[in-house]
This record gives structure tokens, sequence and C-alpha cells, in this order.
């Protein structure tokens, strides 16, 4: 009888183990957030467009999805398909224009983390976002 329940205890083990062992990851990269503030004084980036990225090499990246934030300067994104096997990060960038349709300004900045591939929920952390003066017209 001993015999029976250690060969019974014994494939329940191995049953378990190689379940463990073969099932594929449920938690791929399923989505994020993110927050923006600006480097000068610390304000929130709010209701301002943000670009979540993906890249298959860290080195290229490719824009997908187009994002506002909210009032906080933070938001979130959900991610579907092959994009879950990707990297991804979070871009802030939002051109100034003079009355002219010229740029004066461009905001902008990146999430200081980076999402791997099949990572579940993630936060991608608070961004920094900087101008750079394209005029005569300083930052504003």
């Amino acid at each position: 009888m001993l015999r029976k329940i250690t060969t019974a205890l014994s494939a329940l083990a191995l049953v378990i183990l190689g379940s463990i062992a073969i099932a594929p990851s449920a938690n791929a990269a399923s989505g994020g957030s993110y927050c923006f503030q600006y480097e000068t004084n610390g304000y929130p980036y709010d209701t301002q467009p943000v670009y979540i990225q993906f890249s298959d090499d860290m080195v290229n990246w490719n824009t997908a999805l187009i994002m506002n934030t909210d009032s906080s300067g933070c938001g979130a994104f959900y991610v579907y398909g092959d994009d879950i096997y990707r990297y991804v990060r979070a871009v802030a960038r939002q051109e100034v224009r003079t009355s002219l349709g010229g740029v004066a300004a461009v905001w902008s900045g990146s999430s200081p983390l980076y999402g791997n591939p099949g990572n579940a929920a993630l936060s991608l952390g608070t961004g920094l976002v900087t101008c750079v003066s394209r005029s005569v017209y300083p930052c504003f």
C-alpha cells in the first residue's frame, strides 16, 4: 500500500513539475503606465502627446500608439499581438509652432525605464520633458 501511495505521489509530482516547466508565461507584456513632468518646474506634462514605441533590438524604435497624458501627466497603454514580444518605451514630444507655422521649440523626453519583452503590466516610470529652442524665441 505504501508503495502505491509513493508511486502515485511521484507521478503527481512529475505531472505538476512538467506542467510548470512546459507552460509558457501567461504574463506577456500586456500593457503599462508612464508619467512625465517638465524638467524646468516639475509640473506635470498634462494633456500632451506621448508616443508608445516598440523595438526588437532597443536601437530601432517604431511608434505604434499615440496617447495623451491625463491632468497628472500620466497615462496607460495596452499591447496586443506581436508587440507583446518587443521592448517598449514611452516618448513625450510636443512642437511649439510660430504664428507662421515654423517650429519655435520642441519639448521632448523619454521614459526612464524600458519594458522587456514578455513582461506583464509594467511601469515605465516618470520621465523628464525638456525644451530645445529652434528659433530666436526662448522656451516658454
